[in-house]
């Protein structure tokens, strides 16, 4: 890829609807605009989102989680990008891994991540988040 992700969002932020309605869920898209919330989000943090207009939203229908810690909390982008940087063999399927341990027993002792096995992969992704924000 000769030209950074970023760059490339950027010139193709018009594009999101027509690529989801094409490649991905045309019904959400579509389900989207009909209601009036075809806006195209250019910046997040916290729980609030900007469009590309400069208006403000207070976004209360989120999910996944993200009012935990808010979008692009300063914590989990150091954590992330230690994580990346650091090329750890994370999510091999014939394996175990160790951060994963390692978060999975700072979460079990302040009660702040369930232990349930099956949940493991989606466990390990938040646990990478948490790992930074919860002293």
């Amino acid at each position: 890829m000769s030209e950074s992700l970023l760059e490339l969002l950027r010139q193709r932020r018009d594009e999101s609807f027509a690529l989801h309605e094409r490649y991905l869920n045309t019904q959400h898209a579509r389900v989207l605009r009909t209601i009036g919330f075809d806006r195209r989000y250019v910046r997040a943090e916290g729980p609030y989102l900007w469009d590309d207009a400069g208006e403000q939203y207070l976004d209360l229908l989120s999910g996944y989680g993200v009012f935990a810690v808010g979008r692009n909390h300063p914590a989990i982008v150091t954590a992330l990008r230690e994580v990346l940087e650091g090329e750890l063999p994370s999510l091999v399927q014939m394996d175990v891994s160790l951060l994963a341990g390692i978060l999975a027993q700072r979460g079990d002792d302040r009660g702040v991540v369930p232990a349930h096995r099956e949940h493991a992969v989606a466990r390990e992704q938040v646990q990478v988040l948490l790992a930074r924000v919860v002293p």
